[in-house]
C-alpha cells in the first residue's frame, strides 16, 4: 500500500490506515478520500470515496488486482486535490473585495494620467497572459474583451466600483478557461502586480491561499 502511495507521485505520510477485525480502511484525511476493504487471501472486497467519485464495491480474487484499484482510487485522489476549488476561489476573492473595496477606498474617478498608465498597465498584463498560458483564439478573444471593457470602464467608474468590476471580471475569466491552482494564482499576481498601486497597496491576498 504504500509503495502505491508513492508510486502515484502521492506523499504516504498524508493518509492513515485504520485496521479493525472486520475491514482496513486508508484515509486522506485532507480531501475526505478513502479506500476501505475486507476479506481475505482469494478474496477481497473493495469500495471507495475520491472527491465527487465512489467507486461500488468489487470483488478481486487476489491481492494484485486489489492494489490495482487501490491505484485507480490514488489517481482519483490525486485529480482531486489537484483541480482548483474554484469555489473556494471565490470565497477568498470577495473577501479579497470586501478588504480591498472598504470605506479606506474613495470612489473617486480616475484622473486622465491614471488612465492611461492603467491602459498601459492592462495591454501589458493581456500581452504577457498571453505569453505565460497557451490560450487558445476564444479563450484570447475573450480576455481581449474583458480587457478592453475594464479600459473603456475606467473612463465612466469610480475607482471603487472598478476595482470590483476588475476582479470578479477576471475571475469569472478563471472560471472560464479553468487555469490550474498555481496558474490561476499567478494570473492574479500579475493583475496584482499591474493595478494594485492605483488603489493604496499591492492588493494582498490575490492569488493567495
Amino acid at each position: 500500500m504504500f509503495k502505491a502511495i508513492h508510486a502515484a507521485g502521492l506523499s504516504p505520510e498524508a493518509f492513515y490506515l485504520e485496521e479493525s477485525a472486520d475491514e482496513v480502511v486508508v484515509r486522506h484525511p485532507s480531501s475526505g478520500a478513502t479506500f476501505t476493504f475486507s476479506g481475505a487471501a482469494g478474496k477481497y472486497v473493495s469500495s471507495y470515496v475520491a472527491g465527487d467519485v465512489t467507486g461500488p464495491e468489487l470483488t478481486k480474487y487476489s491481492w494484485d488486482g486489489l492494489i490495482e484499484r487501490v491505484g485507480l482510487w490514488l489517481s482519483d485522489v490525486k485529480q482531486d486535490i489537484e483541480t482548483p476549488d474554484l469555489w473556494a476561489d471565490l470565497g477568498r476573492q470577495r473577501e479579497l473585495l470586501a478588504s480591498a473595496s472598504d470605506q479606506t477606498l474613495a470612489n473617486t474617478p480616475f484622473a486622465p494620467n491614471e488612465r492611461e498608465e492603467i491602459t498601459e498597465q492592462l495591454n501589458e498584463f493581456r500581452a504577457d497572459v498571453k505569453a505565460a498560458f497557451a490560450l487558445s483564439e476564444q479563450q484570447s478573444e475573450d480576455l481581449d474583451e474583458r480587457v478592453d471593457y475594464l479600459i473603456d470602464a475606467t473612463k465612466h467608474l469610480g475607482r471603487k466600483d472598478w476595482l470590483n468590476i476588475c476582479i470578479g471580471s477576471m475571475f469569472g475569466y478563471v472560471l472560464t478557461v479553468v487555469l490550474p491552482p498555481d496558474a490561476s494564482r499567478h494570473l492574479f499576481e500579475m493583475l496584482a502586480i499591474s493595478i494594485g498601486h492605483f488603489f493604496g497597496h499591492g492588493l494582498p491576498g490575490i492569488g493567495g491561499g
